[in-house]
């Protein structure tokens, strides 16, 4: 079967127990992956938890929740 998420094609970023509670409250996040597209989907457990975004910081990126879904 599909996930709903696989649907748009949007990288997945798999997060941590810890990350993840980050990502639900707001926090920005460093990534060690890059990332192509502007927008991704956040799961924990194999489970989405948001649509996050990402941005520069200097040489860095940083993630951050944009629509969260708990």
């Amino acid at each position: 079967y599909i996930l709903p998420w696989e649907i748009l094609g949007l990288p997945i970023i798999e997060f941590s127990k810890k990350e993840a509670g980050a990502f639900l409250q707001g926090a920005f996040l460093s990534v060690e992956e890059a990332i192509a597209d502007q927008f991704f989907w956040g799961t924990f457990e194999g489970v989405c938890i948001g649509l996050g975004e990402k941005f520069k910081e200097g040489d860095r990126e940083k993630v951050k929740a944009s629509v969260n879904f708990y």
